[in-house]
């Protein structure tokens, strides 16, 4: 569920419109990965917390720079 957060996050503040329709599966699935790996206490914090990712400033800012750090790494 945290997972589907994120991917909702970033869909509906336009981190996929600079990927190519033909690879946006390959992109969610890389940032599953990442997530799961690397971000896995973030995770961990949404699931835990349930925080509202319009409201909590925080949480916003970390998933925000969770999903640039990714970008930055993804090709």
């Amino acid at each position: 569920m945290e997972l589907e957060s994120v991917y909702l996050f970033a869909m509906q503040n336009g981190y996929f419109d600079d990927v190519e329709v033909a690879d946006v599966k390959r992109f969610q699935l890389a940032m599953g990965e990442f997530f799961n790996t690397r971000k896995s206490e973030l995770l961990d914090k949404i699931r835990n917390e349930k925080p509202d990712l319009k409201k909590d400033a925080a949480m916003v800012e970390a998933v925000k720079q969770g999903i640039t750090d990714f970008k930055n790494t993804w090709k």
